[in-house]
């Protein structure tokens, strides 16, 4: 089909009008990806500070005073507050005197302290219990003031045995770092027994007295001073009574 010359003529003058209005038009607006809400350098640092802080615990400030007592002693100690150091081993004596468990004859003999003020041991042994004896001298006073009077009774050279351990003891008035002993006296054990058996024997290892408890409450024992040893099983702990 034919398309006359007017026709194509005006079709053609229409799109040149559209190509140039088009042209004319403003270029879209871009488009942005969203961002996140902005955070300030400083907050950052806040939280990431607040993150690395792990609490710990206050300092023990007895710590400082036991420290400068043993070094002005000149006694050689394992330093630290943890499981195992001497400190740990010093709070827990102390613990021990306040509950009735240690008592001024277990420092003056099992922990050396009637050796504190003697002339240095020879032996390594009694060496190593003479430093102990003066390490719990030094800082009985910083750590348990008020178990002053224990630790004077146990240097005073006559301490007075109250807690008697089962097992066999020679019978004597003052420590023998060699082997248990009993001081003379009367003794209760401290909790109802089962099984109990003890005996009073004289120097020689003859059978004095003695006795087999079943079941019982409690037992007592008077040890005289002329008895050569004592020897219980069973019975657990004894706690003197009298004498």
């Amino acid at each position: 089909m034919l398309i006359p010359v007017g026709v194509l003529a005006a079709v053609l003058i229409a799109l040149s009008i559209g190509v140039v209005l088009f042209s004319r038009l403003p270029p879209p607006a871009p488009t942005y990806r969203a961002s996140p809400p902005a955070t300030s350098k400083a907050a950052s640092s806040a939280g990431a500070s607040t993150k690395a802080v792990t609490p710990t615990a206050p300092a023990d400030p007895i710590y400082a005073d036991y420290v400068a007592a043993l070094e002005r002693e000149g006694i050689v100690f394992d330093k630290g507050t943890g499981y195992g150091s001497d400190y740990k081993i010093d709070t827990g004596i102390c613990e021990s005197i306040r509950g009735g468990r240690v008592d001024a004859f277990d420092l003056a003999g099992r922990e050396g302290v009637a050796l504190a003020t003697a002339p240095a041991e020879t032996s390594k042994n009694r060496l190593n219990l003479q430093t102990n004896g003066r390490r719990i001298t030094a800082v009985i006073p910083i750590i348990c003031p008020d178990q002053q009077s224990v630790l004077d009774e146990a240097l005073s050279g006559n301490p007075r045995m109250i807690n008697l351990r089962s097992g066999k003891h020679f019978v004597s008035q003052t420590y023998d770092p060699t082997s248990p002993v009993v001081q003379p006296g009367t003794y209760s054990t401290t909790k109802a027994v089962s099984d109990c058996y003890w005996e009073r024997l004289d120097p020689q290892g003859e059978i004095l007295d003695n006795n087999f408890v079943s079941f019982a409450r409690e037992v007592t024992v008077t040890i005289a001073a002329t008895d050569g040893a004592f020897n219980s099983r069973n019975c657990g702990d004894w706690k003197r009574v009298t004498g």
